[in-house]
């Protein structure tokens, strides 16, 4: 089971596509073996995604994905301690809306007072209590947290803000544009946060009483800037 191994390290690589409410993908999933002789690696992802592989450094690795459960067979068994990685290549489309659960995609009125504005995507994640699972592949207990980078690729006309600090804004493919965030501190899977939209950075600095300069951004809608 997926209490067999601790969770160290998540780095998610993904493009996010309004236009057909697509997700397409990799995570790596570096974990630490807490089992002598742990020879299966499971992880939770929904019956909604499709896992096109897993790989290893070793290679490719068979898996069987059931319901909601991938398990994954190890090219070899692992000591206690060891530590591993794998990369899931995997893919979702949203056919239908999904309500408070997951990865949301909606809509807002470019200009909130003109109800004949053009509509602008809005995409956002809502995995508490245990919807990581529902948008990608991870191992969605409260209990293991882990640190983790969130590369995103988002039409250039949109905004992708994910947790932690903003690593940089580079170009991808004519007309997208990929964000990078890297959370620090360990997190649990059900807080880590997507949200795309035509946002506005406000940032400001604040000073504390001992004389700390702390950066603050916040990311708004363009009616609220």
């Amino acid at each position: 089971t997926s209490g067999r191994y601790d969770m160290l390290r998540h780095v998610l690589d993904l493009r996010v596509d309004p236009s057909d409410r697509s997700v397409v993908g990799a995570v790596q999933m570096v974990f630490a073996s807490g089992y002598a002789g742990l020879t299966d690696f499971v992880f939770d992802c929904g019956a909604n995604l499709t896992v096109a592989s897993v790989s290893h450094a070793s290679g490719a690795l068979a898996y069987s994905h059931q319901a909601d459960s991938v398990v994954v067979t190890l090219p070899a068994a692992m000591d206690v301690g060891a530590v591993d990685s794998v990369v899931v290549q995997y893919s979702s489309t949203l056919t239908s809306p999904v309500r408070n659960r997951g990865l949301m995609f909606k809509t807002h009125f470019e200009d909130p007072n003109d109800n004949t504005s053009a509509l602008v995507p809005m995409i956002a994640s809502m995995s508490q209590p245990a919807y990581a699972q529902a948008w990608w592949p991870c191992k969605d207990r409260p209990d293991d947290k882990f640190l983790m980078r969130m590369n995103v690729t988002v039409p250039d006309t949109l905004v992708g803000i994910s947790n932690g600090n903003l690593l940089g804004v580079v170009a991808a493919d004519p007309g997208w544009r990929r964000y990078s965030w890297q959370e620090d501190y360990p997190i649990a899977s059900y807080l880590v946060s997507l949200a795309i939209t035509d946002y506005r950075e406000l940032a400001s600095d604040c000073v504390t009483t001992l004389g700390t300069d702390v950066p603050l951004h916040n990311w708004v809608f363009p009616a609220s800037e």
